[in-house]
């Protein structure tokens, strides 16, 4: 970048202070614009936004930090499931359970992380023999399936979880967890048999590819779901045998290879499913539904945008306001939704993953990872005051530079997508209001406050 001359400087006061004298009116008033940000500009709140509600992309799930499990039947968005798929590894290898070991049982725990919705709800679950091979090199998505034996090794029904209080086993105080005992023929198939199995990690893979925990709704959907942390060192299988030299034994079978998590969603029969199955009107869809497991997402289609010619663009944001209503205690909305790039098939766009710190980069905004600085991208719920000067919930976003470079004609306009973030691994959802609303005042907007560079 070229360090700017005193001459230069003076010149460009010169022109500021023209552009000044010819300032357009804005729509929203000079009370309500930071003067430091928007000196010698003009604010234009009337580009064409189009909202369409579609469903979400599948996305990696295999390196979730935390995983949901159970099932849902919410009035908006349908009903939705949650599985885990786990591949089961040794503590150690050549592992010896002592002489002549004797099953006492075997028991699947899963680490209670957390809860979305009705704490009281109850919920059942299978367990079942994964009969493939899961593979540490392989992403799998939130859509994948892999295959299983069809009869149940394990089942806890009707059960309510509690997340609060700490659980005894064998005089031992443990916190609160999810305990599925499994068949005493698979927890024989541990105690029996050759020791070839406990040789690596390698031969027990071979013996059990893995396991899979899947909601059972044949009674119908729960209205919650737990959110579980298979890494802790509490999670894995827990061989609970006794030898001829001891009793009250255990070797803890640990879920420290793949896993993904698998979901599901029927939206038939709710108020999402005329919006997904006919073409939204001119004006875009007036509802947006937004919901976690990569359930729904919205298109932002903004046409015009790439055709604005000779300004710089001090500020863009982008705001959708919230027409759920208070704030539910058992369904909270998600914490935080992502403003990103689609593609000509529209598709979520990114160009920088990393699962591990869950840093997902789409538009420039967003890049404070490479560039150092933090451009206040936003996307959490707030209170905004809205382009008529009236106080409204709603998610807004900054993609101010992000504009800049479709105009310069360095990005593409493809148009956007709103998505729950992360969506990957959260059930929550939201309802906002579309471009299609009746009230002007609860439409989504694109508000760009600019400076004019070449007249």
């Amino acid at each position: 970048m070229h360090r700017m001359t005193r001459s230069g400087w003076i010149l460009l006061l010169l022109m500021m202070l023209a552009a000044a004298a010819c300032r357009k009116p804005t729509l929203i008033g000079d009370d309500l614009i930071p003067p430091d940000d928007y000196l010698y500009s003009e604010r234009q709140d009337t580009f064409s936004v189009f909202t369409t509600v579609l469903r979400d992309d599948s996305a990696v799930t295999s390196n979730n930090l935390f995983f949901p499990l159970g099932s849902l039947d919410e009035e908006e968005v349908g009903r939705s499931t949650a599985s885990l798929y786990m591949q089961v590894n040794l503590p150690t290898n050549n592992l010896f359970l002592g002489n002549n070991p004797v099953l006492d049982s075997l028991v699947l725990v899963l680490d209670y992380a957390g809860l979305y919705g009705d704490s009281m709800a109850q919920h059942s679950f299978n367990v079942y023999k994964v009969i493939e091979p899961l593979y540490a090199s392989k992403l799998y998505y939130s859509d994948s399936k892999v295959l299983t034996l069809p009869a149940a090794i394990g089942r806890k029904a009707n059960f309510v979880p509690n997340l609060k209080d700490s659980v005894t086993v064998l005089g031992n105080t443990m916190p609160p967890q999810l305990r599925i005992r499994l068949t005493d023929q698979l927890g024989t198939e541990f105690t029996e048999g050759d020791t070839l199995k406990f040789l690596n990690d390698t031969t027990f893979t071979n013996f059990l590819n893995g396991l899979v925990v899947q909601p059972d709704t044949s009674g119908g959907h729960s209205s919650s779901m737990i959110i579980v942390n298979p890494y802790d060192a509490n999670s894995g299988l827990t061989l609970y045998y006794h030898t001829d030299d001891a009793d009250s034994l255990t070797a803890k079978f640990p879920f420290s290879g793949p896993k993904f998590g698998s979901y599901t969603h029927d939206y038939s029969g709710t108020p999402v499913w005329n919006y997904l199955t006919t073409d939204a009107p001119a004006a875009g869809d007036s509802v947006l539904f937004m919901q976690g497991l990569q359930g729904l997402k919205t298109k932002v289609s903004i046409p015009y945008i790439d055709s604005l010619e000779g300004i710089a663009i001090n500020k863009a944001e982008i705001v959708f306001p919230l027409r759920s209503g208070e704030m539910d205690s058992l369904y909270p909305f998600p914490g935080r939704l992502s403003f990103i790039e689609g593609d000509t098939l529209d598709h979520n766009s990114f160009f920088y993953i990393d699962y591990n710190s869950e840093t997902f980069i789409s538009v420039v905004d967003q890049d404070f990872l490479f560039s150092g600085i933090n451009y206040d991208y936003g996307g959490t719920l707030d209170t905004v005051i809205n382009k008529f000067g009236v106080s409204i919930p709603a998610y807004r976003f900054n993609i101010t530079r992000h504009l800049q470079k479709i105009l310069q004609g360095e990005i593409d306009n493809e148009g956007f997508m709103l998505i729950v973030y992360p969506g990957y691994r959260i059930p929550n959802h939201v309802t906002l209001y579309g471009t299609g609303a009746a009230d002007e005042n609860l439409k989504p907007y694109l508000s760009i406050t600019y400076t004019t560079i070449n007249q």
